[in-house]
């Protein structure tokens, strides 16, 4: 043994935003332009980058003609695939091929990908609670973070943290 803590890999990837929080994001961090990683049915956006784009090739703003002012969405795969996302959102923003990125993540304090993500962020959130994604019977068996992402956080001022339950709205 390592001495690390076994972590298997979730039975899933894709867990589906639930639509309160997705709202919640939009009144928070204002209007996103694109969904990053989304399919056909569960996309929160007009403008998303489907598994088949392979929004980790693509340069964000280039390839998919955004605006210049343009936020991005991200509820990425998760599992193995966060931390090339986390990389990636990363780069982009860096080249400034988009503005800004909201990202839904497991908080994973602990993680590579989560400091990738965290030396962009001007707000973090940590929700409590454990969400239920879309399409997914049961709560997830991990709580949850959203990050809003900038290429280069004004320093030395420390990025926002909060922690809140998200009520979902009838």
């Amino acid at each position: 043994m390592s001495g690390r803590g076994y972590m298997p890999q979730p039975e899933r990837l894709d867990w589906g935003t639930p639509e309160h929080v997705f709202q919640y994001a939009q009144r928070v961090f204002g209007i996103h332009t694109i969904d990053l990683a989304a399919s056909h049915a569960n996309t929160k956006c007009s403008d998303y980058i489907t598994e088949e784009m392979n929004a980790l090739e693509m340069n964000w703003g280039f390839d998919m003609n955004l605006p210049p002012n343009a936020k991005g969405w991200l509820n990425p795969p998760y599992g193995r695939m966060l931390k090339p996302f986390a990389k990636k959102v990363s780069e982009q923003l860096l080249a400034g091929e988009i503005r800004a990125v909201t990202v839904l993540v497991p908080a994973r304090t602990d993680t590579e990908w989560f400091s990738i993500f965290v030396k962009h962020a001007v707000k973090v959130v940590f929700i409590k609670g454990r969400l239920k994604f879309d399409g997914v019977k049961g709560s997830a068996p991990f709580p949850s973070v959203l990050m809003h992402l900038v290429a280069e956080p004004k320093k030395p001022t420390p990025a926002t943290f909060y922690s809140v339950r998200i009520p979902k709205e009838n």
